[in-house]
């Protein structure tokens, strides 16, 4: 079984990927107003994401949160 936070990352990835202008680490971390480095920890699990980080992702991806976390889904 996958740790939830894995399935969050594979989200996160795949949003990316389905963007329509592609976004570079950099792209990503001044839009988080955060270090590259950072933003490359998160991505790679090495830091892990909480409820603040996952909305911030989601507003950059133009994304409700629960796209990334279900858990997250405010509407039930």
């Amino acid at each position: 079984m996958d740790h939830p936070t894995d399935v969050r990352l594979e989200r996160i990835h795949q949003l990316l990927e389905n963007q329509e202008e592609e976004l570079n680490q950099y792209d990503l971390a001044t839009a988080l107003n955060m270090t590259q480095s950072a933003v490359n920890q998160y991505l790679h699990g090495r830091i892990p994401l909480n409820t603040d980080i996952i909305i911030k992702f989601a507003k950059v991806l133009q994304v409700i949160p629960s796209a990334i976390d279900r858990s997250l889904d405010w509407e039930k």
